[in-house]
């Protein structure tokens, strides 16, 4: 029980320093650095169980679904084209990534298509997962995704306005 609490605490401090630092998807990265600090510095925080995932997976489920209304579809029909293309050249690009990553680094085919897919660090810990990629090589390879991308893209944005 003390562990789940610490385990608690950990997640709600970081994801409170987090956001109140302003740091973008604050909540989220604060919560991982300050769990995934104390799990390397001590080892004894708890394992969540898959059950538990599971229900993680449904709020995240409705939290997405609830980002849809009628706007969204009127929206999509102007994009449609875009929407379309975009993630295909993503999808195309990550491919390629992942081949690199089996041929040249010798990853495992599961943990270099998880490793090179632009999606959100919780969705794809649980593909990962799912496919039994290495979770901490695709969990680091994202962090470092997600940071690399909130320095660069305000300059990025900076310079082209």
């Amino acid at each position: 029980m003390k562990q789940w609490l610490m385990l608690s605490c950990l997640a709600i401090t970081g994801g409170i320093f987090g956001f109140w630092a302003g740091v973008p998807v604050g909540a989220l990265l604060g919560a991982l650095v300050f769990v995934a600090g104390y799990q390397v510095w001590t080892k004894k925080l708890p394992i969540i169980p898959a059950n538990m995932k599971r229900v993680v997976q449904v709020v995240l489920g409705a939290n997405i679904g609830l980002s849809f209304s009628t706007d969204t579809i009127e929206i999509m029909k102007s994009i449609w084209i875009p929407a379309l293309i975009i993630p295909l050249l993503q999808l195309t690009f990550a491919i390629g990534i992942g081949f690199f990553l089996i041929r040249f680094l010798k990853f495992d085919p599961a943990t270099a298509f998880c490793a090179s897919v632009p999606a959100g660090m919780s969705e794809i810990a649980f593909l990962a997962e799912t496919y039994q990629a290495k979770l901490p090589l695709v969990v680091t390879i994202h962090i470092c995704r997600v940071f690399f991308l909130v320095i660069t893209i305000p300059f990025v944005v900076f310079l082209l306005w």
